[in-house]
């Protein structure tokens, strides 16, 4: 028997549940499968983890499997590389919403300061903080890092480093306001 019948064979068996059909396809197409999601995603764990829920959604969804648009290589081929680019694309967007977002919280440091980052006022305005809060500002603002990375770096509590960004910012913002430094 040729291979693609006996592709559609295993997948006739895996449409009425023979977990013995999934697990022969499964072998065939699984390593190919993995090269190409490998290619699309950015890290090996990533691609592995992927293929299983792809393999998953192939189980809970192989009576939409039509022999008449093409091959089962074919269509398992699509629905992985379907898959690794809804992944990649998901991937892209939350890259880009924390680029927002640490753009977002640099607004707020610029607004309340209404100086240039490297001023010698904003720069005395940073140096009255307390030592917590003027390091997590600067590790956010001038080094870039998420809130998330700051708390890792710090080995602090996440919820800690918003609080002294919050208080930093707030404190920063009352200084510049009341002209405190230049007095």
């Amino acid at each position: 028997m040729e291979r693609a019948a006996q592709d559609a064979h295993l997948m006739a068996r895996m449409q009425a549940r023979d977990e013995g059909g999934f697990e022969e396809l499964y072998d065939r197409h699984a390593p190919r499968m993995l090269g190409l999601i490998s290619r699309i995603v950015s890290s090996r764990a990533e691609a592995d983890e992927l293929l299983q829920e792809v393999w998953l959604h192939v189980w809970q969804s192989c009576d939409r499997y039509d022999p008449k648009r093409g091959t089962v290589a074919a269509w398992l081929i699509v629905v992985a590389r379907s898959r690794a680019l809804d992944q990649r694309r998901k991937l892209s967007n939350r890259d880009e919403i924390d680029q927002r977002l640490r753009e977002q919280r640099v607004l707020p440091l610029r607004s309340a300061v209404s100086q240039e980052p490297e001023s010698g006022e904003v720069v005395s305005a940073l140096h009255a903080l307390p030592d917590d809060e003027r390091q997590v500002l600067e590790a956010a603002y001038l080094r870039g890092l998420t809130q998330r990375e700051i708390a890792v770096e710090f080995d602090t509590p996440l919820g800690t480093v918003k609080t002294w960004m919050r208080r930093g910012i707030q404190r920063l913002r009352r200084t510049m306001e009341r002209g405190e430094l230049g007095a």
